[in-house]
């Protein structure tokens, strides 16, 4: 497990190509949830720009990396 509960994270290179993260391009998330059994382990609350996520979002670990706070 790379993330824990509670960390911050944002979509990785690999996480914005794949077509169907198009709606988590921008904002960061909360890991929820980590279930290492289950296809997409990650569980997020995601924060956009434009809206929070009503429902968990599931990743795989490559599609996020850790939220920096640009300068």
């Amino acid at each position: 497990m790379k993330f824990k509960k509670g960390e911050l994270v944002c979509l990785s290179a690999s996480g914005k190509r794949n077509k169907q993260n198009n709606g988590q391009h921008e904002g960061f998330g909360i890991v929820w949830s980590y279930v290492p059994s289950d296809k997409w382990p990650y569980k997020l609350k995601w924060f956009g720009v434009r809206s929070i996520s009503k429902f968990e979002i599931v990743m795989k670990e490559y599609e996020i990396k850790r939220f920096k706070v640009k300068k």
